[in-house]
């Protein structure tokens, strides 16, 4: 489950696993980084994966519709950053994890010199 009990209830989640039986856990970060560093950390343990996609929070919506298909039939996570920065949880998983990393969007919603930094 995707989101802490400030988005989505403990009753809801209650209610899940009494209709579904599915064990549930949740899956949260302080922010939007945050939160895609923990999804895509929960994709590595079940399923090593050496490429992620990078878009933009502020910019970068239909960025992310447009390669959610490609990460979904791949397994591979899309992680967020802003313009010019990426949070530690995003820098750290794609040092760690990331031999392959896509930057989807143009200069407007990632600049260069956050993908340069990256590449170093």
């Amino acid at each position: 489950m995707i989101g802490d009990t400030s988005h989505i209830s403990k009753g809801i989640s209650n209610a899940i696993k009494a209709n579904t039986g599915a064990e549930m856990a949740r899956i949260f970060g302080t922010y939007p980084s945050d939160l895609s560093a923990a999804v895509a950390e929960k994709i590595n343990a079940s399923r090593r994966v050496n490429t992620a996609y990078v878009v933009s929070t502020e910019y970068g919506v239909a960025d992310a519709l447009s390669i959610s298909s490609r990460a979904g039939s791949t397994m591979a996570p899309v992680l967020v950053a802003s313009k010019n920065y990426v949070g530690n949880g995003v820098y750290n998983y794609l040092k760690s994890s990331a031999s392959n990393v896509y930057y989807i969007g143009g200069q407007n919603s990632i600049s260069n010199s956050l993908i340069n930094n990256q590449s170093q």
